[in-house]
């Protein structure tokens, strides 16, 4: 009799797969493929871990078996600790709150320090039950095994072989010859009359064995019988190479679809980036086929078999023994022409991007050879195009653009370069270069402004760092520029972002401590009814037997004890109704426990997860604080190279001013002095800027 603990609703080899599976660690191809090859070593008596077999064929490391083998066995833990809760509520040493509270401190000790500690000691040290009490209640959660019976054989038994004549059919592709009884032979020659007939049709492949062929003729067939007595081998086939390619072949994508079947041309999704050394390819070789043999012992070949080979190109080499292909660089792999395989650091869009080539997404740079068209979107690590139009482009490192931005949405993690700016808006870490104009445009930068031969009107730039220009404003004064100096609002911003992050990620937090919760007081609730369920199946059990008893005891043939004994037997038909019923929500109840364990370890690895993630987003959010805090102690400086026009709006820190005068060569600073009250006050000033005198 196997307890609910035990059942095969709990098999440790089911929990670590699905666990592997859940985590991410394995594909369901791969957790197939393992229990596959598991059974094989079982069905060898080569016995093994199912981890080691996750191991070995390379789904896993040895780390990750070992997380999985812990929280399997924390899985295993909290599964006998739901009832060891039961048996003390029903006990009424505590409430369930009371454990709760406790199977809580159990999760957070997991949680923290990667300890497993059972109910038992937690309510021991919480003085709610006594050791005595607790050793009790192990007790009585012991389980047994299923014994498995054995395997008896039998012997045949002989009889006397009556004596028969024989004829042969061959079938019509000699794979199959049949005996047909005709009639009997004298005794002597029952065997030998078989094998002469074989021996003179010349059969000589795939004859049965002396003892099937002595069975058979044992069994006294009538005349006509037909039994098969020889059968070829037919041909075992090969298996065709193959090659299994670890990246996207097809990287012509039609478009996504969107809502009411419409479907966005210029989305085709990411174009693939891989690290260096990452596997690209896997040949697997031909097998030859095995040749078959007809019942005349004729050779039969076996089908064709189609062999392949790995072909490298640039940016990739092949294992020593050619069945693996690996990229020698970081860069976007792609299929070229004959079946070689390439990998380029950078992607090049040799025209513009446009409805053919779709919206970029790419991990390393990105070359344009024309224009990023209005509407479009380019993602990538650099970007270096001859223009951009209306488009919405987001990078990590540099834009280099050797025309112009015009109407374009950019946030770039580097700086950025042009020759114009015009209706843009522009957030980038790094500085910005501008050779000609900047016009009607907002730009925030958390470097410097390096435009010294750049005129610059109707534009707000908000700078970290110093300023150059060499025009800013028009004579007319229609035209004003505002210029933040020394405002780092582009690292504030950023701040700001990963703020949202932590919150967001505390709200995630919270929300599994609320699923945590509840996961416990269902399990409570479905460990409660199947202790319920187990005791009035005893119960029922107990009245059954003690019926049968009855039965025995009433004895007779008179009228009153037969319908005494009618009504016991349909008593016996009620009680086991019910609990062929109370069976299967037992059976029933154990799915839906295993599924809330799972469901539990997988909540605990999560909440595992929020709480590093959100230790290392506080952490960054100090790091750029006190990184933030450093660029405001730098003063910055605005410098005009030529002229500033009047009305321009000039901000620092702690002032501000209105240009009101045209000045020519002048430096702008921030200005710190006392009033005629010894306070702090602080002020623009607007300097000639020296200029080096000639010997």
């Amino acid at each position: 009799m196997v307890s609910g603990t035990n059942s095969q609703y709990s098999s440790p080899r089911r929990l670590l797969g699905s666990l592997a599976l859940r985590m991410g660690m394995i594909t369901q191809d791969q957790l197939d493929s393992a229990n596959q090859r598991y059974e094989e070593l079982k069905a060898k008596n080569e016995g093994t871990h199912f981890g080691r077999v996750l191991v070995n064929l390379g789904f896993t490391t040895i780390p990750q078996i070992r997380e999985l083998v812990q929280m399997q066995e924390m899985s295993e833990v909290r599964k006998h600790d739901y009832k060891f809760g039961s048996l003390v509520v029903e006990a009424g040493l505590t409430n369930p709150a009371s454990i709760a509270d406790m199977m809580r401190q159990q999760a957070k000790i997991f949680r923290t320090k990667q300890k497993v500690v059972i109910l038992g000691d937690l309510l021991t040290e919480a003085g709610v039950i006594t050791e005595e009490q607790k050793n009790n209640f192990l007790k009585a959660q012991h389980r047994f095994k299923d014994e498995v019976p054995g395997v008896k054989s039998e012997d045949v038994a002989k009889e006397k072989v009556e004596p028969v004549y024989y004829d042969l059919i061959v079938s019509t592709d000699s794979m199959s010859a049949t005996l047909v009884v005709v009639d009997h032979p004298p005794p002597p020659e029952r065997l030998d009359a078989v094998m002469a007939l074989l021996k003179k049709c010349k059969i000589s492949r795939g004859i049965r064995t002396q003892e099937e062929i002595i069975a058979f003729l044992n069994q006294a067939p009538p005349a006509g019988t037909q039994w098969e007595i020889a059968v070829g081998f037919a041909p075992r086939p090969g298996v065709d190479a193959s090659i299994r390619y670890h990246f996207n072949t097809d990287p012509l994508k039609i478009g996504e679809a969107r809502e009411h079947g419409a479907i966005d041309f210029r989305d085709r999704g990411e174009i693939e980036v891989v690290e260096k050394d990452t596997l690209l390819a896997t040949l697997t070789p031909a097998i030859d086929g095995q040749p078959g043999e007809s019942v005349y012992g004729k050779k039969i070949p076996p089908p064709a078999i189609k062999k392949l080979k790995l072909s490298s190109g640039k940016g990739v080499y092949l294992s020593d023994d050619k069945l693996n292909a690996f990229a020698s660089t970081e860069g976007s792999p792609a299929l070229v022409k004959g079946g070689g395989i390439t990998v380029l650091p950078s992607f090049t869009v040799k025209g513009n991007v446009d409805y053919r080539s779709g919206n970029i997404k790419f991990k390393g740079e990105v070359t344009v050879k024309g224009s990023v068209l209005d509407g479009f979107k380019v993602k990538a690590k650099r970007l270096v195009a001859q223009e951009i139009g209306a488009a919405k482009i987001k990078v990590k490192g540099d834009v280099v653009v050797s025309g112009g931005i015009v109407g374009a949405t950019i946030r770039a993690g580097g700086s950025v370069m042009a020759k114009f700016i015009h209706n843009s808006t522009i957030e980038m870490a790094g500085d910005l270069l501008v050779k000609k104009e900047i016009m009607k445009s907002k730009i925030v930068l958390g470097g410097e402004a390096l435009c010294d031969s750049c005129h610059l009107f109707s534009s707000t730039i908000s700078s970290c760092g110093n300023m150059i220009f060499k025009e800013v404003g028009n004579e007319a004064r229609t035209s004003p520029a505002t210029l933040r100096l020394g405002r780092c609002d582009y690292w504030q911003f950023k701040i700001d972002d990963k703020r949202l992050e932590v919150s967001a990620v505390e709200a995630a937090l919270e929300e599994l401590n609320q699923q945590e919760l509840s996961q416990q007081n269902l399990s409570l609730k479905q460990q409660a009814e199947l202790n319920s369920i187990q005791k009035e199946t005893t119960k029922s059990e107990a009245e059954i037997k003690e019926i049968q008893g009855k039965i025995r005891a009433r004895g007779g043939g008179t009228p009153a004890a037969i319908q005494a004994v009618s009504t016991y037997n349909k008593l016996i038909e009620k009680l086991t109704a019910t609990n062929t019923q109370r069976e299967a929500r037992r059976v029933t109840l154990l799915t839906e426990i295993e599924a809330a364990e799972l469901a539990t370890t997988e909540i605990l690895a999560n909440q595992e997860k929020l709480v590093l993630q959100l230790e290392k987003l506080n952490e960054e959010v100090g790091r750029m604080q006190l990184d933030l805090e450093e660029r405001l102690e730098k003063p910055a400086l605005l410098t005009i190279s030529g002229t500033l026009h009047p009305l321009n709006h000039l901000s620092s820190p702690h002032a501000q001013t209105i240009a009101k005068d045209t000045y020519h060569h002048v430096v702008v600073r921030e200005k710190q002095g006392e009033n005629e009250k010894k306070r702090v006050i602080w002020g623009m000033s607007i300097n000639q800027l020296k200029t080096k005198k000639k010997k």
